[in-house]
This record gives structure tokens, sequence and C-alpha cells, in this order.
């Protein structure tokens, strides 16, 4: 399976395991990534940033969250982090 967006092309093999990802990230572009504190969001954040990009992370677990901030100062700060439920109409209005 192969899934293509503008910059980001990502294959899996047949089991679903990821075979290649390649993505595009210019400088000072800035992403918005859900479920950072975790898992595929939280590699993405890391590499975003990493690569370039000015990363605001959001997730529910705060404490998950709050140690992705202290990970991104090895990232020059690019990760600003964000607690936020977006099934919670109070966190969706301070957007």
């Amino acid at each position: 399976m192969t899934i293509q967006l503008t910059d980001l092309h990502v294959e899996f093999d047949q089991g679903f395991q990821l075979k290649h990802i390649n993505w595009q990230v210019e400088k000072q572009q800035h992403w918005l990534i859900t479920g950072a504190s975790a898992g595929l969001g939280r590699a993405l954040a890391v590499a975003a940033a990493a690569a370039g990009a000015r990363v605001t992370a959001v997730a529910r677990a705060s404490d998950r969250l709050a140690a992705l901030g202290v990970a991104s100062e090895r990232t020059a700060g690019r990760i600003e982090t964000m607690p936020c439920d977006f099934s919670s109409i109070a966190d969706t209005r301070r957007w």
C-alpha cells in the first residue's frame, strides 16, 4: 500500500509494516500534530522539528507532552507543546 500526500510519501509492505517514508520539510514550515505525546505522533513531531519545521504538538496526556517539550530542547526548541483534548469543547475554545 502506498499513501501519497503533497509532501509525504509512505509505503507499507503487505503486512502493513512501514517500508519507506519520504517527506520534504521546508524551513519555517509550521506543523500542527495531534496525538503527539506517544507513538507515530511523537515520532513525527520530533522528526519534523529536526528537519527544520516549527511544530505545535498537541495531546491529552500533559505529562508525556511535557517530556516532549524537554526533548525539544535538543531540536533548538522548535516544538511548542499544548495540552488539549479535542473532544472537549472547553479545550478547543482555547484555539
